[in-house]
């Protein structure tokens, strides 16, 4: 700061003068009056400061909000580091409080290009002063040697002329038509920057220094880094199409290169030229630094990606106006870029620096930001750099580190962080193998990786396997590729006796699942099935743990459970225990040997006595407390839910072992028997009702059965029996109050579990059973009323893990009522069933709040309540009586539409892909009864009609879960209009108007027309034309789009009040767009 300032004031005074050199590196005690002389502009320590402060950009370390200006051009640096906080904020020393880094860097910034123009005028001027007076004194070969050196001073002080007027309208300007005129000389510095080197240690006296690629790196840092967003998209974008010089394509041509013919507005000739084309040659790809990649353009991308300036950039090209994505041209010149540095030398070590600080960005970028690079860097060692680079492994443990916490926080959905690993893994499999691998590194990468879970993983097949063939070939390449055969059997052995992770002293189940325990037996695990004989190394110990009859507490039982969890959703251990389920020849699926069947039967046996422990764990005295979500609690169930997953796993794994199926029907037994008798045991309270609760949703998980004749009465008993479950306080005993908290917790969860299973089973014994749905239709129906009112209660109180249970429970009861036969009969009772089905499902969505499974129960409650036999039965029952406050499905699709607005539009697509497919009516319907369940839906049709989603966010992975509903559209339908494609779906396959019913014709298509009229028929303010792409000129064209479908349903009755509409609103000034479809 005292030097640039010093030198503003008086540079003018002494520039011309000769002064000892000061080299730009050095004690300064070393220079004496012997030094040579020269004037300031020769002296290396004035542009050591000079390049020093150009390239400072600590006033971008936090952009504005929205990608909106943070300060700087037209702003107070001082009041800018007042408002900040001062130096504190960015870590600079007490000394400087006055000041921020922000202001200081802007200031020197501005400070030295002032000072170089002041060395460049005056250089200038001397070159021109002394050229003029030696002007024909030279002859022959010395004159000429003369000349040619005094005209390349008088082009390099030309040439940095140029960069200083650069720098200054890049720093200084903020309008983007004039900064978008300055990249031909940019181009024209860096193609002179192509040809030098930075003069290290050079002590010239006589000449200026050359302009290499640091300083264009500093030039472009002023319009990537710039305060205004668009001005970055501008330089971002420009950087690269390559209009800064550089060669961003793995094969440039010079015509490619020197393609000026896009412009960011499109300007006069005469005046859009203000420097001619620079023939010299581009900068190789590779001249970029790894620092300016990441840490300038990387970031300067950042900076935009989510915010309102957006990443699509608009420009006029051949006099057509197109938009190009500055995201797809970042990719490809990531790709490029990679692909450049692979081959640029032998040893690899400036593209092992850029995969290294790769790694170290993953906490420093947005998600969007993150894919992309990962998905740029991850394709382009795939096509051309394997094994070119090398990764450290504290680097790797660093980078896993970062990962999981990222993943931890939510910040991206499942799709984004599937794509992280899959490219992740592309990263090390190209990777130098390490000689002698790290364990525990191996083991923490593995860790990120967890198999496939049919119930609730949406992960794409195809990418699922890319990843693990990628990780599969990383591994067997550690250590000559010996390393994994020997370390895998190794390790399931060391985790299973405690070798490699000490036991801890006590398993609570308050204490929730040991998250740690679990994920190195799950890395372990898919280590040993990436070598490709899991069996092999899996069963020995696993049957360390299990070789006899565990108890609940035992550790090794424990982890030898995880593993054999683990090794059969990895799909490595299943039937016979060694490949895949064998079968007789009469297709029957045989029992696992022997040897299996006993560790299966042990494995059951621990699991069952771990839900048993509950009365062990829970044990004690203490006050009683009425939280129902606290930790505890929270815990508890995580805990139940992982023995029951494991149980549930288990038999998925093998279907065919009786060890199984006999102790889980055994348990349904003696399940069955305790809840009919609630009372026989007062002494140990609510414990003995949790335990049974739980024992019975973990043997029904595993569809156990009752191997009688009477199954339907046996399971309506049961059903019953838990429906009359209560927590009741043991007599002369208080419990602690975290136990209470975690029994009621495990209570709701098992209690909602066994029911969401029963229910269905119920359901599928009466239709099964001779007689069986006429006989139990009564009991079935007062069971199933009573479940939803109590379902309907108990949600507020319901722990969020058991949130899902209780949905399917409740969505189970309703469609039974809904199919019941005689349901016409019973109207009133029907639609009030369905009111209290639709309270208790939206408080379910209210509460839940992992985003795939709330997709997936929204799903399920719009097959539910818009089927068509529902929507038909209400519309006679309600609507046509005038009993419109007896409509609970038009209130929930209502509520629905309300929910997605313009925000959610998934929401909606999801409702109106069911219910358009509904208001058609069942497949055997008549034409006269096509239609009539729609027509309480006719104001909302009306306005689906003209409604326009938002942009699809790729970010937002569970919106893909509408996607299956799409067939029925066009392929080419746009994005922006998939639920109007559904309505118009809807009105395209109604019935020709001389076979639909009257009804239909006049109450919902005549409404709907005269309706989309009367919106059309608005003239817009004071005569002028709506503005193209506003939300008027949309609705006014999707309203004549529409119009234009459904004028074949325009008859007599209302043609002349149509026509007179039409004409009238021809009469208005319209654009082109919606006129073509006013005159369709």
């Amino acid at each position: 700061m005292t030097a640039t300032a010093i030198l503003c004031i008086l540079l003018p005074s002494f520039r011309g003068m000769e002064l000892p050199t000061v080299p730009a590196t050095g004690d300064n005690n070393d220079y004496h009056a012997s030094s040579p002389l020269c004037r300031p502009v020769f002296q290396p320590s004035v542009w050591a400061l000079i390049r020093q402060s150009l390239k400072r950009c600590g006033d971008t370390d936090s952009f504005g909000g929205d990608g909106g200006d943070s300060g700087g051009r037209g702003t107070s640096l001082l009041s800018r580091g007042a408002r900040d906080g001062g130096s504190s904020t960015f870590g600079y020393n007490d000394d400087i409080s006055t000041y921020d880094r922000a202001a200081i860097d802007q200031l020197l910034r501005r400070r030295s290009a002032h000072i170089l123009r002041l060395l460049i005028e005056y250089e200038r001027d001397s070159l021109l002063r002394s050229g003029s007076k030696k002007k024909g004194k030279g002859k022959g070969r010395q004159g000429k040697d003369n000349q040619d050196s005094r005209i390349d001073k008088q082009k390099r002080a030309d040439m940095w002329m140029k960069y200083v007027l650069c720098f200054e309208m890049l720093e200084m300007e903020i309008e983007i038509h004039l900064v978008d005129q300055v990249w031909t000389t940019v181009k024209e510095l860096s193609s002179e920057a192509s040809m030098n080197t930075l003069e290290e240690g050079t002590n010239s006296t006589n000449e200026l220094p050359l302009i290499v690629w640091e300083d264009v790196a500093s030039l472009l840092c002023r319009v990537l880094l710039s305060d205004a967003p668009t001005l970055r998209k501008l330089g971002l974008y420009r950087f690269l199409c390559g209009d800064s010089g550089i060669q961003v394509t793995s094969v440039a041509t010079e015509e490619d290169q020197d393609d000026n013919g896009r412009t960011f507005m499109r300007k006069a000739e005469s005046k859009c030229k203000v420097k001619k084309k620079s023939g010299g040659a581009s900068v190789p790809i590779t001249t970029v630094s790894v620092s300016f990649v990441l840490d300038i353009v990387m970031r300067s991308y950042d900076s935009i990606v989510g915010t309102k300036v957006g990443t699509n950039m608009q420009i006029d090209e051949g006099g057509q106006q197109k938009s190009e994505k500055v995201a797809d041209l970042l990719s490809e010149f990531l790709s490029n870029y990679v692909i450049a540095l692979a081959a640029s030398s032998e040893d690899g070590s400036e593209l092992s620096e850029f995969m290294t600080r790769i790694l170290a960005v993953i906490t420093t970028l947005k998600w969007r930001s993150l894919v992309l690079l990962f998905r740029a860097v991850a394709t382009a060692v795939d096509q051309s750099a394997s094994h070119k680079y090398t990764l450290e492994q504290e680097t790797v443990r660093a980078a896993i580190k970062d990962m999981l916490s990222t993943f931890s926080s939510g910040g991206a959905p499942r799709s984004l962080q599937e794509g992280l690993r899959q490219d992740l893994s592309s990263m090390l499999k190209n990777a130098v193998p390490w000689t002698r691998p790290d364990a525990s590194i191996v083991l923490d990468v593995l860790s990120l990786y967890p198999p496939q879970d049919d119930l609730v993983d949406n992960t794409d097949n195809e990418t699922h396997s890319l990843t693990r063939s990628a990780l599969a070939t990383w591994i067997l390449g550690l250590g000559d590729g010996q390393w994994a055969n020997n370390a895998a059997p190794v390790c399931a052995s060391a985790y299973v006796m405690g070798e490699m992770l000490p036991f801890n002293d006590k398993i609570d189940i308050l204490s929730g699942v040991n998250t740690l325990e679990r994920t190195l037996g799950m890395a372990i695990s898919l280590l040993c099935t990436l070598t490709g004989n899991a069996s092999e190394m899996l069963w020995p110990a696993i049957f360390k743990g299990l070789q006899k009859p565990p108890s609940a507490s035992s550790h090794k039982a424990i982890r030898s459970m995880i593993l054999l969890e683990w090794g059969c959703r990895e799909e490595a251990l299943s039937g016979m225990g060694n490949g895949d389920i064998v079968t007789d020849k009469q297709n029957c699926m045989l029992p696992p040997p022997p040897n299996v069947e006993f560790l299966l039967n042990h494995a059951v046996q621990l699991l069952m006595s771990q839900v048993t422990e509950i009365k062990t764990s829970l044990g004690g005295r203490a006050e009683k407390s009425g939280a129902t979500r606290s930790q505890a609690s929270g815990q508890a169930s995580s805990y139940i839910y992982t023995l029951i997953n494991q149980i549930r796993v288990l038999h998925l794994s093998f279907p065919s072992s009786s060890s199984i199926s006999l102790a889980v029907n055994a348990i349904l037994s003696q399940c069955a028997d305790s809840l009919k008798q609630p009372n026989s045991d007062e002494t140990d309270g609510p414990i003995e009702t949790v335990v049974t609760l739980t024992l019975c949703y973990a043997s029904l998980s595993c569809d156990a059965k009752f191997e009688d004749a009477k199954e339907l009465e046996k399971l309506l008993s049961i059903c019953e029996a838990i429906m009359t479950c209560e927590l009741s306080q043991a007599k002369g005993k208080s419990m602690r109050r975290d136990a209470v908290q975690a029994l009621r917790s495990i209570f709701h969860y098992a209690k909602w579990g066994s029911l969401s299973l029963i229910v269905p089973m119920i359901n599928e014994a009466a239709r099964k059973q001779p007689g069986g749905a006429e006989l139990a239709s009564g009991s079935m129906q007062q069971i199933y009323e009573k479940i939803l009112t109590s379902a309907n209660e108990a949600v507020d109180s319901t722990p969020v893990i058991a949130l899902p249970p209780l949905f399917a429970c409740t969505t189970s009861c309703g469609e039974y009522l809904v199919e019941l036969e005689d349901a016409g009969a019973n109207g009133t009772s029907l639609l009030s069933s369905i009111k209290v089905i639709s309270e208790t499902l939206f408080a379910v969505l209210k509460e839940e709040t992992a985003s795939s499974t709330w997709m997936h129960m929204l799903s399920s409650m719009c097959n539910l309540l818009f089927s068509p036999k529902l929507l038909l039965h209400e519309y006679q029952n309600s609507y046509v009586d005038g009993d419109r406050d007896n409509m609970p499905v038009m209130e929930s699709f209502e509520k629905l539409i309300e929910m997605g607005s313009a925000l959610k539009p998934h929401i909606n697509i999801v409702a109106v892909s069911y219910i358009s497919v509904a208001w058609l009516g069942n497949k055997d319907s008549s034409d006269q009864d096509v239609g009539l369940a729609a027509i309480p839906y006719r104001d909302n049709i009306a306005e689906l009609l003209v409604y326009k989603e938002p942009k699809f966010d790729e970010s937002s992975a569970n919106q893909n879960s509408t996607k299956d509903r799409h067939g029925i559209l066009p392929q080419t339908t746009d994005g922006s209009s998939i639920t109007r494609a559904f309505v118009l779906s809807f009105l395209s396959k109604l019935p020709s108007p001389e076979n639909m019913s009257d009804v239909v014709l006049k109450e919902l298509v005549h409404h709907i027309i005269l309706k989309l009229i009367d919106a059309c028929c608005l003239p817009p303010a004071k005569g002028k034309p709506f503005i193209t792409g506003s939300e008027e000129y949309s609705k006014m064209m999707r309203s004549w789009q529409a119009l234009c479908l459904l004028s074949r349903f325009v008859t007599f009755d209302i043609a002349n009040e149509v026509a007179q509409k039409v004409f009238k609103a021809m009469s208005n000034l319209s654009h082109g767009q919606i006129r073509y479809f006013m005159e369709w």
